[in-house]
């Protein structure tokens, strides 16, 4: 699918659960809300036929991960939600308190269907949390020292250890109390902004935690986040905006270019001659990990399988 010139694709959600035509995904892009019902093979307008702007700019989406079952997706934007429980065909407007801040990020509880717990990143205010599958929001700030947060990750074993990180223009906080309160973690390079935040699939036995920065390249973990080694010193030294599981390694975003790691220290470039002329600006993993979708600058949206 091609996008104008003037388009961006910031980030995308998927269904964990297959269904007969594939798996759900949906991109947040600067013209509105793109979907997939096929893993990513066709897309069209999530908002078409809806009584608001169908091209309103969005910069984050979730969707409930048993979207078979429960067809929530919410999205966020400018000063608020869009959230819509009928599977897109109706959508309600949410506002944060004023003046309100812009929606940059979300994460949703991998025990959604329990907990219906939901956290958004803002650009001004922190994190906001909701416990109500997206209905009511309140700020969770509580030792958050830098509320610039750009981007958010939330811990595969969330039911068990409440880990959440957030990604800030001063560093990392990371919360184990399901974001009730934060403490900062300390990278080697000091303060540096933070723009991709990735737990390892098996977090939970291997305490894996990437970190892509801004200016400084990417950062890893393996102690759950209480020291960290920048990896790859050489060849990533520009913005890293994006990191993604993929098979048994991991994609990154670097400065537009996307790189793997078999690894965890050697890069190299991935899918050079399809991807020579674009701009990747964000990237999904579905079908376990075996299929890539990258959304590009101008809107593009380009499935590797």
């Amino acid at each position: 699918m091609d996008g104008s010139n003037a388009d961006y694709v910031y980030n995308f959600a998927a269904s964990s659960v297959l269904g007969l035509e594939g798996q759900k995904c949906f991109a947040a892009c600067l013209s509105g809300l793109k979907r997939s019902d096929d893993c990513g093979r066709t897309w069209y307008n999530a908002y078409a036929g809806s009584a608001f702007d169908s091209s309103a700019p969005t910069l984050a989406v979730v969707v409930a991960p048993d979207f078979a079952n429960e067809h929530l997706i919410v999205a966020g934007l400018a000063g608020g939600f869009l959230r819509s429980q009928e599977n897109g065909q109706h959508w309600e407007g949410i506002v944060l308190p004023s003046p309100p801040p812009t929606v940059g990020a979300m994460v949703i509880s991998p025990n959604f269907s329990s907990d219906g717990i939901i956290f958004a990143a803002t650009l001004e205010d922190g994190v906001f949390c909701s416990s109500n599958r997206g209905q009511t929001w309140a700020a969770w700030n509580f030792g958050l020292l830098d509320l610039n947060v750009f981007c958010l990750a939330i811990s595969p074993a969330f039911v068990c250890d409440e880990t959440l990180l957030a990604g800030t223009e001063s560093g990392i906080f990371r919360s184990t109390n399901g974001g009730r309160a934060w403490r900062e973690l300390n990278l080697p390079c000091g303060f540096a902004t933070v723009l991709a935040l990735s737990f390892s699939p098996n977090y939970e036995s291997d305490g894996v935690i990437y970190a892509g920065t801004e200016a400084s390249g990417i950062f890893c973990s393996d102690s759950s986040g209480s020291q960290w080694k920048r990896v790859s010193c050489d060849c990533l030294t520009a913005t890293i905006s994006c990191i993604c599981p993929y098979l048994n390694g991991l994609l990154v975003v670097h400065n537009g270019e996307v790189l793997i790691t078999q690894d965890g220290n050697n890069f190299i470039p991935w899918q050079a001659e399809a991807l020579k002329d674009v701009e990747v600006t964000a990237l999904v993993s579905l079908d376990d990990r075996k299929t890539i979708v990258a959304g590009c600058l101008g809107g593009r949206l380009m499935r590797f399988a």
